[in-house]
């Protein structure tokens, strides 16, 4: 074998690797520094510290300044060797395993958000009619899934260096704990849904806690008869900026009885001010004393799932 024979595959066989390297990651106009072409590996690491649930996957935006150039990578939430050109990149991660959850403005780091889809009122055209009077109209959200992500800023990669990544993941979202005592009468309660207004219905992900877009979020809750308790969890995607913590907050609860439907809403504003705005939030009405069967109609008709009517009644607190 001649040396231009020898020289042709190794060139050849270096091309190969390079591309097989790169199938699980895309790229956008992203331009190495070095060296065309040239990758180096790099080691990627979570420290879990200070999220609730471990993600079982997660995706790494490696982008390149402000100039719209990145590369993305799928990874699981153990260490992992990603190949990807020398220079000095801006990191954002989060987990990939959410249903509730969508992306958007991937182009620009700084516009990389996300969001939940809306409440479709083809699902309970009834339903939707009740929010949007109670909540002025504001888009309905679904709530998101438990989320966390992590930002890096300025980190070089250096050629001809291997070298490892520690990212340090946090919660991107505020988990809600709603415990309400006090209700009789849940033994004919055959379904609870719930509502809160006035939180974030986007999320940016550059940011720690750089929100917006004001929504309704609809969530599933709980009745447990044997103790006259009605208790959710779920995730709500911030509380603290200025334009969300100006508004009301409103709580409200949606009731499906063998013996027809009723809601209760609940002013929460001074729950909400109150919060430190941290990652938890506790919405606790630990008395009502109220009963869902006095608050029926007493004709005991079982109205329509789609039709709310006149069967409502208003909380004040």
């Amino acid at each position: 074998m001649n040396k231009s024979t020898l020289y042709r595959l190794t060139y050849m066989l270096i091309a190969c690797m390079t591309m097989l390297m790169t199938l699980s990651c895309e790229y956008k106009d992203l331009e190495a520094q070095g060296t065309e072409g040239e990758v180096v590996p790099v080691r990627l690491a979570f420290d879990w510290s200070n999220v609730d649930s471990i993600p079982t996957r997660m995706q790494v935006m490696f982008y390149r300044g402000d100039t719209g150039s990145y590369q993305r990578f799928d990874v699981g939430n153990d260490t992992t060797t990603v190949y990807i050109a020398p220079g000095e990149y801006n990191i954002t991660t989060w987990n990939n395993d959410a249903t509730h959850v969508y992306f958007e403005g991937y182009g620009s780091r700084k516009n990389l958000s996300s969001k939940t889809p809306e409440f479709n009122p083809q699902n309970s055209p009834g339903l939707k009619n009740i929010i949007d009077s109670i909540f002025s109209g504001q888009q309905v959200l679904d709530y998101p899934d438990y989320m966390a992500h992590a930002n890096s800023e300025g980190i070089v990669v250096q050629r001809n260096t291997p070298q490892d990544i520690i990212l340090k993941a946090d919660s991107m979202v505020v988990t809600v704990d709603l415990n309400i005592g006090g209700v009789a009468g849940l033994e004919i309660v055959k379904q609870v849904k719930g509502a809160i207004s006035n939180v974030a219905g986007r999320r940016f992900m550059a940011y720690d806690n750089k929100v917006t877009d004001p929504a309704t979020v609809l969530f599933e809750a709980r009745a447990h008869p044997a103790d006259s308790t009605i208790t959710a969890r779920f995730w709500v995607f911030g509380l603290e900026p200025e334009e969300l913590m100006d508004g009301e907050h409103k709580a409200a609860l949606f009731f499906w009885t063998t013996k027809g439907k009723l809601f209760i809403d609940m002013d929460i504003t001074e729950i909400i001010r109150d919060s430190d705005g941290g990652s938890f939030l506790n919405i606790r009405f630990l008395d009502l004393n109220i009963d869902i069967k006095e608050l029926l109609p007493e004709s005991g008709l079982d109205v329509d799932i789609d039709e709310w009517d006149d069967d409502y009644k208003h909380i004040g607190f």
